[in-house]
């Protein structure tokens, strides 16, 4: 019976997988479909329109007026075309994420208030433009032996998404909070936002991809299903999203560290 019960939940397992496999294929291909079919119209169009150009200089009709015409056209046909392929790399660049590759990740120790700190240097223009405020705090010692790169990803993401998500348009307090704490082994990050939060449709599929209430403004819904696979796939932790509708955006993660043989100040979790 036992063997029986473990076969049953290898099968809906491996099916369930499957399942979030074929969302996943279904989502890129939906969302990369726009840009590229657009790239493709406009080439179409270029072409048409180099044709037609063409005939015009062969008969000897060309005047000014009708070469500052076809110069406009080309000249907005090739923005456009710029700004879908452009569009097309980001989404390329964002499903590449989506996969962690731990042989492509460098492990060493590192502060981590540092590290953070550096990470929000890194975001400064994007957090002065939304006219928000970060605080941190972490202990001054804390040191991980970790992947510094993906604690960078997770970071940015959190507050790209907090900026982009839940401070658009919104006239309210604009803070973010980030708690960092130790306890033995584990090391809890509490992040947390005051912008508008997230609505319980959205919150109870929040780490699912291509979940995103900005569609239309061109996000892809992919920033939080990332950082979902970094910290449970790559930093073997644990990642949940704890915030009512009405308390802004809130996540609680739990993460295992192996710590370096410099001495750091034990911080309880509450």
């Amino acid at each position: 019976a036992l063997k029986q019960l473990k076969e049953t939940q290898r099968a809906r397992l491996e099916a369930a997988t499957m399942a979030d496999l074929g969302n996943l294929v279904a989502g890129v291909a939906h969302e990369i479909n726009t840009p590229i079919g657009n790239s493709i119209t406009l080439t179409s169009h270029l072409q048409d329109q180099m044709k037609s150009f063409r005939k015009i200089m062969e008969d000897g009709a060309l005047t000014k007026n009708i070469f500052m015409e076809n110069l406009t056209v080309l000249d907005d046909s090739i923005s456009l075309l710029h700004d879908n392929q452009r569009r097309a790399a980001d989404l390329v660049k964002s499903f590449k994420q989506v996969a962690v590759d731990q042989s492509e990740q460098i492990r060493h120790p590192f502060n981590v208030k540092e590290h953070l700190q550096l990470v929000l240097t890194s975001l400064q223009q994007e957090i002065s433009q939304a006219h928000c405020q970060v605080n941190v705090h972490c202990d001054e010692a804390l040191m991980i032996d970790s992947y510094p790169g993906s604690f960078m990803q997770i970071y940015s993401h959190l507050i790209s998404n907090s900026i982009r998500h839940g401070f658009d348009d919104w006239q309210g307090e604009k803070t973010i909070t980030i708690d960092i704490k130790m306890a033995q082994d584990h090391m809890s990050i509490e992040y947390r936002d005051s912008g508008r939060g997230v609505s319980a449709h959205i919150a109870t599929r929040i780490f699912e991809p291509f979940i995103t209430t900005r569609r239309a403004k061109g996000s892809a819904g992919l920033g939080s299903h990332i950082v979902f696979n970094l910290v449970v796939h790559l930093l073997r932790g644990t990642i949940k999203y704890v915030a009512q509708f009405d308390e802004g955006a809130a996540f609680s993660i739990y993460l295992p560290c192996t710590f370096s043989d410099q001495e750091v100040t034990k911080i309880p979790v509450d």
